[in-house]
C-alpha cells in the first residue's frame, strides 16, 4: 500500500507480477486501491484495476476507491474508476455518494479524516482544491476525460 500511496508504479507493478493480491485490506479496511485513489495515483490505479482489483470495495467507514478519489480531490483517478464501470450509488456510512462528496465545499471538521484533511489543504490552494472538485463532478457527470 505505502507504493501505492507514494505512486511507485515500477514498485506496484513488481508486486502484481509476483503475484500479489491486490485486495488485501490494512486494519481499517483500505485497500491498495483505495489509497491510490487517495494519493491521486492514476497509473497506479489503472495497474490495480487491470490486474483485477475489485473498484467497489467498501472499508469500515463505508468509503470506496470512488469515494476516496472524489474527496481528496483527485478527478484523474475518478475518471479511471468511472471507466472501470465503479458503481456511482455507493454511500458511505453519512450515506453521501461520490458525487455529493464531489459537489460538497471543502470543511475543515471532517470527523475521522480531520487531521489528515487539514495536512493535505495545508499543502493545496483552495481555489486548486474547488477546481479539482469541479473536475471530479464532471468525471462523474458525463464520464470525460478531466
Amino acid at each position: 500500500m505505502e507504493a501505492c500511496f507514494w505512486g511507485h508504479l515500477q514498485c506496484v507493478q513488481a508486486l502484481i507480477d509476483a503475484n500479489a493480491a491486490v485486495d488485501n485490506v490494512d486494519s481499517r479496511g483500505w485497500t491498495a486501491l483505495m489509497v491510490a485513489c487517495g494519493a491521486g495515483n492514476d497509473q497506479c490505479v489503472s495497474a490495480l484495476l487491470n490486474a483485477g482489483a475489485d473498484v467497489d470495495t467498501v472499508n469500515d467507514e463505508g468509503w470506496t476507491a470512488l469515494i476516496s478519489a472524489c474527496y481528496w480531490g483527485h478527478p484523474e483517478c475518478a475518471h479511471v474508476l468511472v471507466n472501470a464501470h465503479a458503481n456511482l450509488e455507493l454511500t458511505n456510512r453519512e450515506s453521501e455518494s461520490a458525487l455529493m462528496i464531489a459537489c460538497k465545499s471543502p470543511s475543515l471538521s471532517r470527523s475521522q479524516n480531520e487531521s489528515d484533511a487539514a495536512k493535505m489543504r495545508e499543502k493545496l490552494k483552495l481555489e486548486e482544491w474547488r477546481q479539482r472538485k469541479a473536475r471530479c463532478v464532471a468525471a462523474l457527470l458525463d464520464g470525460t476525460k478531466p
